[in-house]
């Protein structure tokens, strides 16, 4: 997940990790109505982690923006009782604003599909255990009451949205 101001972008993974695909852009202005739509998704596909990114400051450290962005995950998880991890994403946003005018995307289709494109990439990072913040191999998790060493688990043939490996 890319939250944002204006837009929050989602992605999707399979169970395996193997690939990520942009899903879905979701108004970021009325937070009841995000977490409504999150939960949704969360239900319809059969979620069973969340990755948010967290925009780090260019030096690492967490500004409003991180702050806000692990504000709204917790609130996730309390909401739907998935685990949340969080993960660095600085500049996927720019490599997915790159990537998108390699393909010759125009202008409308980079601003609408430019945030679950970034999601995207987050996920991939973090999988690969690169911007996982503070050194750590896997993104931290928060599970609903408490905090957990990783975000995987869940039953067979659920589907996996960016929970790093066990």
């Amino acid at each position: 997940m890319d939250p944002g101001r204006v837009r929050v972008g989602l992605a999707l993974s399979d169970e395996s990790r193997t690939i990520a695909q942009p899903h879905l852009t979701v108004a970021a202005v009325k937070e009841d109505a995000l977490l409504a739509a999150i939960g949704r998704v969360v239900q319809e596909q059969e979620v069973v982690g969340i990755v948010v990114g967290l925009p780090l400051r260019m030096s690492g450290e967490a500004g409003p923006e991180a702050e806000s962005a692990r504000g709204l995950g917790l609130r996730i998880a309390a909401e739907t009782g998935i685990v949340v991890g969080f993960c660095d994403e600085r500049l996927t946003t720019r490599q997915a604003e790159k990537e998108m005018l390699g393909q010759g995307a125009r202008r409308r289709l980079r601003r609408d599909a430019g945030d679950r494109v970034a999601a995207a990439l987050l996920l991939r990072g973090c999988w690969r255990g690169a911007g996982c913040g503070s050194g750590e191999e896997a993104p931290v998790a928060h599970r609903p009451g408490g905090v957990a060493g990783g975000a995987g688990g869940g039953r067979r043939g659920e589907r996996a949205v960016g929970a790093p490996g066990p």
